[in-house]
């Protein structure tokens, strides 16, 4: 056995060899492996092909095996600059190399993009295994770890416990237990990459097709004009709705028709759980059981408390008092809000038990009666560009910063637009990119993520290009692209992660804005939130998209009366949502009951509603067995109290008031990782914050 294990060591190495004549045409050819003669050296997206991916990967994974192979050959003394600066630098370029990938595939991906990513998942678990069996490198790297104090910036401090954080783990492994977590490593790679491919098949195969007008009593107009057009495209009579957000929601919570309401429904909430091709259930199993094992072998109780060792709470204990103190204060809302729907059901004439597609329908309904808003009636007064040039203004307001585009930086895909940012003194900060409508190769929901992250190389200020992405309603043939004031506020959220990114000042890449413990990364979107509820700013920009006419006063009163409306009901959903993510990771053994029959018994306590036995949360949980968010979904709530106690001085000293937002910007949004996150917030805050002014903000209190 021993010999085996050897033998597929050895393999590993023989398969990544130095750079061949291949691999010098491969450069010369290769757009992603080139000087990009673009504008601010943005990547060549009208050059660069599907085949290019894997063999610029390929070389520049090479590069990265060589360098660490030099480092750690090395007889100096270890120090910052021969050890800990050449590990950070190969590190930033196969990152940026990777992300080009990800990001594709999840925006515009295609079969052979596909591919790619999953060679890619399997070639980087073979790197970790090189790095894991590496004692020499991983001695010099804690060498310097060990002597931090020395250093004589803390940004070097910091970038070389974030490189000793990769290694750490290892460095009293035994050879066998590191053959062992690297197979684990490639295994996990490979079965993130399924689940989220899953996921997006099943989207992409199912439609409600509906041809009889009847039955779309109560859908929104433009909801009603997307699912023509849709129709048309896949050569079809009538309507087709899909699983996508801006396709599905309209449904839900406006159609009449039952039938046509269950419909989506069960399609929605069965995604990966459907005992097919795509189905999740036995990718869960197989996630779960890698992480119990790479966690243990690493020394640790559960994958849980591996994963919050960087993380603001810590510890699972801070984790579930958090949410326990959550749970006291949201849930008698929450089971006042469930009563009170139930009882308007039943003067609504539903007989019998209310069926899960009935809530959105019915708490939407009622939110109309009680405060005369229909959140559809919104979307005049958002179209997409007005919506843009608010949160550019607001942006400008409070930080200085304009924005313009630039039609000679290449986009991925037509829909995607590209702007240069420029600082209050003129100086470039970076390259914004935004692909708002949902297509076929595109995944759900919304999210932002960086092509290139800013550092200082060589003395060059590097600025970041960073990319938000969302799935609105696209432009009908007499109609902008029109939001809603919730998809308004997803799109202030995101942007609000974008300036996290552009607002980066750090020596090291792998210290920036991006690399930010997980349950801090969440405040700087959140707090932009905040704006979107204030009405001085609504006033600014906010205009129907025929008639200029300002969005009524009524109507944006409406809208903050109604912020809360559910909250409680809302919240403890959510709750429920970090709950179920905490028991899949704190797990030490596989349970012998089924995904299924495991998350209901984890979260009973937390079910407002029955819901059907095919409908399964875990199999579309994507930011957990998908994402980054494992062990880490309570970053949202988390986020939540510190945004809340954070806009608190915005509304003391005046909410455009820039000298408080210079505060966020240089104690938060500048500072990356460069120190712990608490310490940052009290810089800016003065103080640890509680959760009641969340709950204030909610009506919980």
């Amino acid at each position: 056995m021993r010999s085996a294990y050897k033998l597929i060591f050895l393999i590993f190495i023989l398969t990544q060899a130095c750079a061949s004549k291949r691999d010098q045409e491969t450069i010369k050819n290769n757009p992603l492996l080139n000087e990009f003669k673009t504008p601010h050296q943005t990547l060549p997206f009208d050059e660069i092909k599907s085949e290019h991916l894997l063999p610029a990967f390929q070389v520049t994974f090479k590069n990265l095996l060589k360098e660490l192979k030099k480092i750690s050959k090395l007889k100096e003394t270890p120090t910052f600059e021969n050890t800990i600066l050449p590990i950070e630098i190969e590190v930033d370029n196969i990152t940026n190399l990777v992300s080009v990938t990800y990001n594709l595939n999840s925006a515009n991906t295609n079969e052979e993009i596909q591919e790619v990513r999953q060679k890619m998942e399997t070639k980087l678990g073979i790197g970790v295994a090189r790095v894991v069996f590496n004692k020499k490198l991983i001695r010099r790297v804690k060498s310097v770890y060990d002597h931090r104090e020395n250093l004589p910036t803390i940004s070097q401090q910091a970038a070389t416990e974030k490189i000793y954080i990769m290694f750490q783990d290892f460095v009293e492994l035994g050879f066998f237990k590191k053959l062992r977590f690297a197979s684990y490593e490639i295994k996990g790679s490979s079965l993130s990459s399924k689940f989220s491919r899953n996921l997006l098949n099943e989207a992409n195969a199912f439609e409600l097709h509906i041809e009889d007008s009847t039955e779309l009593l109560g859908i929104p107009q433009l909801a009603m004009e997307a699912a023509a057009e849709t129709a048309k495209e896949r050569g079809k009579e009538g309507w087709v709705f899909t699983l996508h957000r801006p396709s599905y929601t309209p449904v839900i919570r406006y159609a009449q028709s039952r039938e046509i309401r269950e419909k989506i429904y069960r399609a929605y909430t069965r995604r990966g759980n459907q005992n097919n091709d795509s189905d999740n259930k036995e990718l869960i199993k197989k996630t779960i059981k890698l992480r119990m094992k790479s966690s243990q072998l690493l020394g640790y109780e559960t994958y849980a408390h591996f994963a919050l060792r960087e993380r603001m709470a810590s510890t699972p204990e801070n984790v579930d008092q958090f949410l326990q103190e959550l749970t006291a204060a949201v849930k008698p809302f929450a089971d006042r809000d469930i009563k009170e729907i139930r009882a308007y059901m039943v003067n609504q004439g539903v007989e019998g038990e209310p069926q899960p597609w009935d809530y959105s329908y019915y708490i939407t309904k009622l939110k109309e009666e009680r405060y005369g808003y229909k959140e559809e009636e919104t979307r005049p007064y958002f179209a997409l560009n007005n919506v843009k040039q608010g949160i550019f203004d607001l942006s400008t307001t409070l930080y200085g910063i304009t924005f313009q585009r630039n039609l000679d930086i290449q986009v991925y895909h037509e829909d995607v637009e590209a702007y240069e940012v420029f600082d209050e003194d003129n100086s470039f900060l970076g390259v914004l990119y935004m692909d708002f409508f949902p297509r076929e190769g595109k995944r759900a929901g919304a999210w932002n993520t960086n092509y290139i992250s800013q550092k200082i190389r060589n003395g060059v200020n590097i600025r970041p290009h960073t990319s938000i992405v969302t799935n609105f309603n696209e432009p009908t043939e007499d109609k902008p692209a029109l939001l809603t004031f919730g998809e308004m506020n997803t799109f202030i959220h995101e942007f609000g992660h974008a300036l996290h990114m552009l607002f980066s000042q750090v020596d090291y890449a792998i210290i920036g804005s991006g690399s930010v413990y997980w349950d801090f990364i969440e405040l700087p979107s959140q707090i932009m939130e905040n704006w979107a509820g204030e009405k001085v700013w609504l006033d600014q920009w906010a205009k129907h998209y025929e008639t200029g006419e300002k969005i009524p006063d009524d109507l944006v009163h409406k809208i903050i009366a109604s912020k809360n409306f559910f909250s409680g009901y809302s919240e403890f959903n959510m709750i429920a949502l970090d709950k179920l993510d905490m028991a899949w990771h704190l797990l030490r053994e596989l349970p012998e009951a089924g995904v299924k029959e495991f998350e209901a018994e984890a979260i009973s306590d937390y079910s407002l509603i029955p819901d059907l036995e095919e409908a399964s949360i875990s199999t579309r949980f994507s930011h957990i067995f998908a994402g980054g968010y494992a062990a880490g979904y309570y970053s949202y709530h988390w986020a939540n109290v510190l945004d809340a106690d954070a806009y608190a001085l915005f509304q003391e000293k005046g909410i455009f008031d820039k000298a408080t937002a210079t505060s966020f910007r240089e104690n938060i949004l500048e500072k990356g990782a460069t120190e712990d996150p608490m310490v940052l917030y009290k810089r800016f805050r003065g103080s640890e914050p509680t959760i009641d002014a969340m709950l204030d903000r909610r009506g919980l209190n």
